[in-house]
């Protein structure tokens, strides 16, 4: 797979800790319905430091931005903007939760890797590796990214 735009949701609101974990944090992405911020990541070099996504369905964009915002959940679930973007190499964008799958930096530590495997079998979702060649991979089996 490879295109020269990708939106993806970084996951970075974990922590280790038996009570919020990776398998949490990404349950709660799959399961709200609220709108999120995601990265409009260019050849798949993202700004951002996480090395754990979700990859965001095209037809889900609701708006784009150049730079990063500050946004906020209303009431209803949308998401609003503080500010004007920012000058920064991030580029944000405004997305429904609607998925293609879950996508893991090759550098991600091994534990980590097989942990998003497995939930990815658990959930039926699809997995993509971002390579060190910096290509955006489908994953089949876990020898793969192990």
């Amino acid at each position: 797979m490879s295109s020269s735009v990708n939106y993806i949701r970084w996951i970075g609101a974990f922590r280790k800790s038996r009570e919020y974990n990776l398998q949490k944090a990404l349950d709660f992405e799959l399961i709200s319905k609220s709108e999120k911020a995601c990265e409009k990541v260019f050849d798949l070099t993202p700004q951002v430091r996480s090395k754990i996504g979700l990859l965001v369905d095209r037809c889900a964009i609701i708006a784009t931005f150049k730079g990063d915002v500050w946004s906020v959940n209303t009431t209803d679930g949308r998401l609003e903007r503080t500010r004007k973007p920012a000058k920064s190499a991030h580029t944000e964008a405004f997305c429904r939760p609607i998925y293609r799958g879950v996508v893991i930096h090759y550098t991600l530590n091994r534990t980590a890797k097989r942990r998003v495997w497995y939930w990815c079998q658990k959930n039926q979702m699809t997995l993509y590796l971002i390579t060190s060649k910096k290509q955006l991979v489908k994953v089949v089996e876990r020898k793969r990214i192990l």
